[in-house]
């Protein structure tokens, strides 16, 4: 059960898909122990390390060893991508995921006093918040570590893999009182939405989220450690009690299921470009091109060109304009791949 820590940056089961981090899975396990004794008697020097394996008795880290020696080592190397023959974000997310579960719990819901759970925020603000991890706006270490060989892509998935996840679980104890925080909510709740479930994917929801992370949170506003003007001055002349009372309360509130929309497979994509260009983008109209077999990143460039305007044409803006990013590339590879 203690591997679970580990996953954050080792990968599921010891299989790292970092490359700044190394696997575990079927290392030599004398091995394992005698560098994890290490980082406990802080021979080696890594902060995170140490941090990880302080509290562990001898025991625990030759448990760990014995653990990860025994795992069936895997090729090194990200989940595999996405494919025209398998458009499945979701599933890759999930994938992707198996390397937060350590930190943020399975399905992203959090057991951890001062971890955040992930099931019940909306995708889109996930994307941003990572993406803010892994460019330097977001600092924490860790989270810059865990993120910054992710692509944009490989960010979505995550965050679509969070927001259809059912939000489980009871928060850890809380120190405040939730009857005095509901009074201080009402102003928290014109952003974050009634009882703290947003309805604006640039808001966190806040209901049932881990009270230890709401109180850190705010307390990173009031400091400045966090750079938001709006929650900076929100909560600026806050007490520490307060900011208890308010954790409290979101911690009681029953968080609600995002309601997201799942980008459409290519092949169903494809049904309605269809109906212009031909059969399988076979067009043989004068006034329609033919897609199948065209240039993969011409049709990307096209169809992003529809969609901001670039191009001008009624329809063609209309059918693009509901189009994720994602789903404009897999709908263009599938038709570059057509014969």
């Amino acid at each position: 059960s203690k591997s679970g820590a580990c996953s954050g940056c080792h990968g599921a089961d010891g299989n790292s898909i970092n490359p700044a981090m190394p696997s575990l899975a079927g290392q030599n396990g004398p091995y394992l122990e005698n560098v994890l004794l290490a980082y406990r008697n802080g021979q080696r020097k890594n902060s995170m390390m140490q941090a990880a394996v302080t509290s562990l008795q001898p025991k625990d880290l030759r448990d760990l060893a014995a653990y990860f020696a025994s795992q069936e080592p895997q090729i090194p190397g990200a989940p595999a991508a996405t494919s025209p023959d398998k458009f499945d974000p979701v599933g890759d997310g999930a994938r992707l995921a198996l390397n937060c579960a350590g930190c943020h719990g399975d399905k992203g819901n959090s057991a951890t006093p001062g971890i955040p759970s992930l099931s019940r925020l909306h995708s889109d603000y996930l994307v941003s918040a990572i993406k803010a991890y892994r460019d330097g706006g977001r600092r924490n270490a860790t989270m810059k570590n865990a993120a910054v060989n992710l692509s944009d892509a490989d960010i979505v998935k995550l965050g679509l893999y969070y927001a259809t996840q059912e939000p489980a679980g009871k928060p850890s104890r809380t120190k405040g009182d939730a009857a005095a925080g509901e009074k201080l909510a009402e102003t928290c709740n014109r952003c974050h939405g009634d009882h703290g479930n947003s309805t604006s994917p640039d808001t966190p929801t806040l209901a049932g989220q881990d009270p230890a992370y709401l109180t850190a949170a705010v307390k990173n506003y009031a400091s400045g450690a966090r750079t938001q003007t709006t929650m900076q001055n929100a909560v600026k002349e806050l007490k520490d009690s307060d900011l208890n009372n308010l954790a409290a309360y979101f911690a009681a509130q029953a968080p609600v299921k995002p309601g997201i929309r799942l980008p459409e497979a290519p092949e169903t994509l494809a049904e309605k470009c269809d109906r212009c260009h031909g059969e399988n983008g076979r067009s043989t109209e004068a006034v329609k091109p033919r897609l199948n077999g065209q240039v993969e990143t011409y049709l990307i460039q096209a169809l992003q060109s529809y969609k901001n305007g670039a191009r001008d044409n009624t329809m063609m803006h209309a059918m693009s304009d509901v189009l994720s990013d994602m789903e404009i590339e897999a709908v263009a590879a599938y038709y570059a791949r057509k014969p």
